[in-house]
């Protein structure tokens, strides 16, 4: 593979953080271009996207997860990237200068008994990008090549940012809730990126109705066209009733799959209030400060039912790979609200908190 690069300079601009706040706490960092070992290769970042994650790390909010470091100041924060290859390190194997590149959701060590287990998404022995390690928010970024994945050229930069993150998570928490043919499914939090990829990759995998749930009434001709065979304001005067009247009651009706994108007791009550006998409640999300937090479950009720009640965590690099693999054919998409400058991320983080966005919302460099 050639390693010969084009000219790189020697600082870079970086958006940091120095302390926790609103929008407005982003630093525009002039640092220096990050270095690159033997197996890994520089990118030059040409979109990034901004998600909730972000915003918790910028509010001082993000959750400690379990067997990693933690998060400490300064952070650069950003979990998906999409670039092009400037260097690669002389033991770099299947990535070369000049290759678009997007950036995998979550890097694993391919080397600890998770990995080997065939569940890397579990992996603790890799800093994250944008938690202990740095993140996207920046012109340029190095990673190793085994965090990467090529960009179909069917897809531009701006196609391809959020695919791994969305999409991979999404379909890991559809097959974790066994979505299969002639499936119900209902999608909370169904305007984030995560719940527009839920619900059509619930398409794909055979589901006959998908329900978009949202407190956002406005959104509702957004989310037909992204997905939605159906959607409902839950919040609303006879929210829980219409959505029974759409999949049916108990004991041969309900809604058979429950993605849950946003997490906490309120989306709990509902999810049992609403699915029929063997339902499955994925568990994507947590609204909580802390790992710790609480949700009481109506035992009898759920073992009545005989639902399950499962939890979907990040995406393994096959589930990754495939759904680049579908958004380069053409089979899924993810909605664009706006693109924003990297020295405008305190406006992109101000729409973010609005929750007045459909999909993604994303940065060029």
């Amino acid at each position: 593979m050639s390693n010969a690069r084009p000219e790189i300079p020697i600082e870079m601009t970086a958006m940091r953080l120095h302390s926790y706040g609103g929008p407005d706490v982003f630093q525009a960092d002039t640092v220096a271009v990050p270095k690159y070992g033997p197996k890994d290769v520089l990118v030059r970042v040409r979109r990034l996207a901004v998600s909730g994650w972000d915003a918790r790390v910028r509010q001082g909010r993000a959750p400690q997860l379990p067997g990693r470091r933690p998060i400490a100041l300064p952070v650069q924060p950003g979990r998906e990237m999409a670039g092009e290859v400037v260097a690669a390190g002389e033991k770099v194997l299947t990535l070369e200068v000049g290759d678009r590149v997007i950036l995998t959701s979550a890097p694993s060590c391919g080397e600890c008994d998770f990995c080997y287990r065939g569940k890397g998404n579990l992996c603790t022995r890799v800093d994250y990008p944008g938690h202990a390690a740095p993140g996207t928010y920046a012109q340029y970024v190095a990673f190793p090549e085994n965090w990467l994945l090529k960009t179909p050229q069917s897809l531009s930069d701006e196609e391809a940012v959020s695919i791994p993150w969305s999409f991979g998570n999404a379909l890991h928490a559809v097959i974790e809730g066994e979505v299969e043919l002639g499936s119900t499914v209902a999608v909370t939090a169904a305007s984030s990126a995560i719940g527009i990829a839920c619900m059509q990759l619930a398409k794909l995998r055979g589901a006959k109705t998908v329900i978009a749930l949202s407190r956002s009434p406005q959104k509702a001709d957004r989310l037909l066209k992204v997905g939605a065979d159906h959607v409902v304001n839950y919040t609303a005067s006879g929210g829980v009733d219409r959505i029974k009247a759409i999949a049916g009651a108990p004991p041969f009706g309900g809604v058979d799959v429950v993605l849950d994108i946003y997490g906490g007791q309120e989306m709990m009550n509902l999810a049992v209030a609403i699915t029929g006998f063997q339902a499955r409640i994925v568990m994507v999300a947590w609204q909580g400060e802390a790992w710790d937090g609480t949700v009481a479950i109506p035992g009898l009720i759920v073992l009545g039912k005989e639902a399950k009640i499962v939890t979907s965590r990040g995406s393994l690099y096959g589930e990754q790979k495939l759904v680049v693999d579908l958004a380069g054919a053409g089979k899924i998409r993810m909605p664009v609200q706006e693109v924003f400058e990297l020295k405008d991320m305190a406006s992109a983080h101000k729409l973010l908190d609005s929750g007045k966005h459909v999909g993604k919302i994303l940065v060029r460099t």
